[in-house]
């Protein structure tokens, strides 16, 4: 999520495109379905060195002491009024000692009121800054006994982990609703608790309400009791009702849910295992076509693991103004507002990408979670991996061989497009060099894309019978408990007899991909075959060259079935040969994605062609388009077109001749694409998006005739296809044209209703890239209360994109827009402010790093002055921002 239009972070099995536009943790959802934490927000976030010249401070993240095992907490909650932003709180916890007598335990508390704190047999004093809680026992808890500690606290419109949406006329309708998000470490703005995953407890949940509202927490309910109690400001007895949660497994502290709301619930499961679904009034009917998938998803997970769904329940609940895509609370995950789709929107996606992410977390995060951000990709590289492997098990055209295929070659784009750093500058992806936890979510080397990645080669390099046995090994010996990369790379020594270690240093600790180039050879006198690779990234003894293992598939006329050789690489070069009994006709380098690398090899067009008529597998078809599609190499558009035409064919393999044929600059076959009417909308949208390349790959020479008919072409396309996501590329096509003549299809469609609000953000984001100036009114207006969250964040970065047009207005604005209530909102003022180094808002941004509502506030303020004194050099930096 590294733009103001979402990046797409999972696989959309219905439309299976794999394309060099996916990013570092992508496979291509549509906006709003990433997971709560692949979206790269922090576009001005810059990590810090990780040692630091004038202090010696050498940085590095370490799991925090436990002083206490944590065994049970049970929370009761009272709100007596759901559009008042706080509540009162009595926290039991049952802990032992670890090591020693207790005799002072620590717990973050951040912004909470503490009343009073007790523990039986022992007296208790404490102290709380505002941030720590520490309480003191007399005498000590001795080690091997247990202790029950009681504290009464108060809780007043927390700045974190408690999003509290209250009645207002700007949604009008709009029941009053909360939600809690508590990774990484703000659970502990709700309840005191120790605020990392390196400890897990059961939990136990009492929450009284106003009748009418419902709540929805981990575990089991236990049951619902209804009383008259006083409301609030009045003498009048009012209904109330106790919702009574037990989790009676260990889980982590951030993975305690508590949602409060009004909303129509389907449950798509049995007796045995409710599955309910929680939607917005009105929106039940939409359930079955949404999530209806969660069951079979559910089967495939317990078979391929070992381990049938280890929770009371699974639930998923969609919650108003959700920061991120998906949460996976223990058995509820929490989902966006708008991951309920009509019957309309239906034709045009599917959710299962996010809906398969996150039922996976339930076993890898939740049953098992790492010990400590630096292993993050345990959680976020298995449930990433996990999708694909749900689709090689389900039926076509949503799964299969070919769509596994599609999507781990788009996670290998998205990684080779984003580890480009080296060290020692770079952590790679396992790596405690962090300032604060959202930096490992959001690496280059990123633990969602990479780490499926690197699943999926141990997968190819164990073969299916280590690997899964490894993996269940894995889970059965570390469920219920925290895991670190070793514990699973010794899992799978155990089973496989392999030595992993080299493997796991370079895919995993170290930063950076290969990039190989291929030369090939063949004597047709001797008929060998030579093949010669030779890895170009920078080498050096930060970065010694990458051990590789590069199979090859070879055809000739008279051995179509091929021969497979390796290449072995330990150093810069490598070679391998093979006798033939002829000229080879296809060279499949590859073909079922062993190495995560980039890599070139020159051949003629009829070699790429008979690859792609019989390569081996589908990953080493797409590879053969992309190499017909590079503009340097002529030829091969008929055969291209023939592809993307071919309604017999995979809707992938035609997605990427269409855009191959975008990237060789064809414009009169794009054109013709664009002309066919094509029946599926992700074909289209991939023209769509390819005809704004093809122009501006144009010559000059009849480049404004050109340019004038595609813009005629995208502007009916925008205002009257029948695909929101295809209009939605056509207005982004318009934008990348600049094509003012697009402005009134714009403007009207940031009045008309899409799911997720796609068509307003497309729009947002077509003015802001076209420069227009109308966007500043349109965005002004959206920014506002009264749209979806989203769209809102979109519209300010929008605020920031325009604002040369009226500096003043805008920065005005943005700064006003740091106070809101919506973090998302608040980052995206803040973003914008860096982006265009406004001295104005050093201010308020000092304000926000002095007086912080919040760790996660105070972390991106500091970033905003730092970028700001950088666009602005020699300039005094603030005090605060030192």
């Amino acid at each position: 999520m590294l733009k103001t239009h979402p990046v797409r972070c999972f696989p959309i099995s219905l439309t299976l495109i794999a394309s060099t536009t996916l990013l570092a943790s992508a496979a291509g959802a549509r906006p709003g379905e990433e997971c709560a934490h692949c979206r790269q927000w922090w576009s001005s976030i810059v990590a810090q060195p990780a040692y630091d010249e004038a202090t010696g401070v050498w940085a590095r993240a370490y799991p925090p002491h436990r002083a206490a095992d944590m065994l049970h907490m049970k929370l009761g909650i009272t709100i007596e009024d759901m559009n008042t932003r706080e509540f009162r709180g009595r926290q039991t916890i049952r802990l032992t000692p670890l090591g020693w007598d207790l005799e002072t335990l620590d717990l973050d508390a951040k912004a909470l009121t503490i009343e009073g704190v007790s523990c039986e047999g022992h007296t208790t004093t404490f102290t709380h800054d505002g941030r720590e809680l520490a309480v003191t026992f007399e005498p000590p808890v001795p080690l091997g006994q247990e202790a029950t500690v009681v504290i009464d606290y108060a809780a007043k419109n927390p700045p974190q982990g408690l999003v509290w949406n209250i009645e207002s006329r700007e949604y009008p309708g709009r029941a009053a609703q909360l939600h809690t998000q508590g990774q990484p470490e703000t659970n502990s703005y709700w309840f005191p608790c120790h605020d990392f995953p390196n400890d897990k407890l059961t939990t136990e949940l009492e929450v009284t309400v106003p009748a009418g509202f419902v709540v929805s927490s981990n575990g089991t309910l236990l049951g619902v009791k209804r009383e008259a109690r006083q409301g609030p400001g009045t003498n009048r007895l009012a209904p109330y009702e106790t919702f009574h949660w037990m989790q009676d497994k260990p889980h982590a502290s951030y993975l305690v849910s508590l949602v409060v709301g009004k909303f129509d619930m389907v449950d798509l499961g049995t007796k045995s295992l409710p599955m309910p679904v929680y939607v917005p009034p009105g929106r039940g009917g939409d359930v079955a076509r949404t999530f209806g998938k969660t069951p079979e998803m559910i089967e495939i997970f317990g078979q391929v693991l070992g381990q049938p769904y280890p929770w009371d329940r699974y639930a998923q609940v969609l919650v108003w103004g959700f920061n991120n895509g998906g949460m996976e609370n223990t058995s509820a995950t929490t989902l966006y507002d708008t991951a309920i789709l009509s019957e309309e929107s239906a034709k045009d996606r599917d959710l299962n990408g996010l809906i398969s992410h996150e039922l996976a977390h339930q076993w890898f995060g939740d049953l098992m979670t790492c010990n400590s951000w630096e292993h993050i990709w345990l959680n976020e590289g298995w449930a990433t991996y996990m999708t694909p492997l749900w689709q090689e098990r389900t039926a076509a055209p949503l799964g299969g061989r070919d769509v596994y295929d599609t999507t781990i070659r788009a996670y290998f784009d998205g990684v080779i497009g984003g580890d480009t750093g080296s060290a020692p500058d770079t952590p790679g992806m396992v790596s405690k060099v962090y300032t604060h936890p959202w930096e490992v979510f959001r690496r280059g080397a990123n633990p969602y894309g990479k780490g499926a990645s690197v699943l999926h080669m141990l997968r190819r390099k164990l073969g299916d019978e280590a690997f899964f046995g490894g993996v269940r090994l894995y889970v059965e010996r570390f469920k219920f408990k925290t895991v670190e990369t070793a514990d699973f790379r010794r899992c799978l020594e155990e089973v496989s007899g392999e030595s992993l270690e080299r493997f796991f240093w370079q895919w995993c600790e170290r930063p950076g991909v290969p990039n190989v180039v291929i030369t090939q050879d063949f004597d047709p006198r001797t008929r060998v075959l030579l093949l010669s690779a030779e890895q170009k990234q920078a080498i050096n003894g930060d970065n010694p060259a990458f051990a590789l293992s590069i199979p090859v598939w070879i055809s000739t006329t008279s051995e179509p079935n091929g021969r497979w050789i390796m290449i072995e690489m330990d150093g810069k070069t490598a070679s391998a040969t093979t006798t033939l009994d002829s000229e080879p006709t296809i060279i499949a380098v590859d073909p079922e994605l062993t190495c995560l690398m980039g890599f070139d090899m020159e051949q003629s067009p009829d070699r790429w062609m008979e690859q792609v008529r019989r390569g081996p597998t589908h990953a080493a078809k797409i590879q053969a388009i992309r190499a017909l599609g590079k503009p340097e190499r002529p030829g091969a558009s008929d055969a291209l077109m023939k592809i993307a035409m071919d309604t017999k064919e995979t809707e992938s393999l035609r997605n990427e001749a269409a855009n191959a044929l975008a990237s060789k600059g064809d414009l009169n076959r794009v054109e013709t694409l664009a002309l066919a009417r094509l029946s599926k909308p992700g074909l289209r949208e991939t023209v769509y998006l390819g005809l704004a390349r093809v122009v501006g790959m144009t010559p000059e020479e009849g480049a404004g005739r050109t340019r004038g008919r595609v813009i005629n072409m995208l502007r009916e396309a925008a205002a009257g296809d029948k695909s929101t996501r295809v209009r939605a590329a056509a207005l982004r096509s318009l934008g990348d044209l600049k094509a003012a003549a697009g402005l009134d299809v714009m403007l009207a469609s940031t009045r008309i209703e899409s799911q997720d609000d796609e068509l307003r953000q497309a729009a947002l984001d077509a003015m802001a890239a076209a420069d227009l100036p109308e966007g500043m009114s349109a965005a002004m207006a959206l920014a506002k209360p009264g749209t979806l969250t989203r769209t809102r964040a979109n519209a300010v970065s929008v605020i920031g994109r325009l604002a040369k047009h009226n500096r003043e207005e805008a920065e005005k604005a943005l700064i006003g827009y740091l106070g809101d209530y919506e973090l998302r909102v608040v980052r995206a003022a803040g973003d914008a402010l860096a982006d265009m180094g406004s001295t104005g808002a050093v201010e308020t941004i000092d304000t926000m790093v002095i007086s912080p509502r919040s760790d996660e506030t105070k972390w991106m303020a500091e970033s905003w002055l730092r970028t700001i004194r950088e666009k602005n050099s020699g300039g005094a930096p603030s005090a605060a921002g030192q």
